[in-house]
């Protein structure tokens, strides 16, 4: 995990995107990750983007709702893998989050850009430091918080898989 120094600009709920300080983007591809929807849906599953996600207000909880329709259905969203156990190959509980390189050690993300991932017995996630994939799985609306974050959403994961689609940012 990287410790690069975060900023927060916040004025609307928690909803404005957040990215290291000294993040600098010198390629589309590394730009954060936005559900192409007619392309993403392609497989029948509904994809959420960062900026569905954002929209949950942190001061008050409520979530929209063009989000909440969402709250434990399966779907699947794109983002960058951040492990919570020190496993070399696969994990089965992890982060999901808009960019690359967000580390917990440091100001993490705000609550409503980190997915909270818990793969369903039996089913490991192939670890992916730096190249983005999607998450597929049941998403829960609700905070929870371990020994290094709190998020606003909890993912029951099923799978991954590449995140072959373009980035067009947050």
């Amino acid at each position: 995990l990287s410790i690069v120094p975060f900023i927060y600009m916040s004025g609307d709920g928690g909803t404005d995107p957040i990215a290291p300080a000294d993040y600098v983007i010198k390629d589309d591809t590394l730009n954060g990750v936005r559900a192409e929807t007619a392309d993403a849906e392609s497989d029948g599953v509904p994809a959420l983007d960062w900026e569905q996600l954002r929209t949950l207000n942190l001061e008050t909880g409520q979530a929209p709702a063009n989000l909440s329709q969402y709250d434990g259905k399966q779907v699947k969203i794109g983002g960058f893998m951040v492990p919570l156990e020190d496993e070399q190959y696969a994990v089965t509980e992890f982060l999901l989050v808009p960019y690359p390189q967000a580390c917990i050690h440091v100001p993490a993300p705000p609550p409503n850009q980190i997915v909270h991932v818990t793969m369903a017995p039996g089913n490991k996630a192939e670890v992916a430091y730096y190249a983005p994939i999607w998450v597929y799985g049941r998403l829960k609306i609700e905070t929870k918080q371990n020994i290094y974050t709190e998020s606003s959403y909890s993912m029951s994961g099923l799978k991954t898989a590449p995140y072959t689609d373009a980035y067009t940012g947050f």
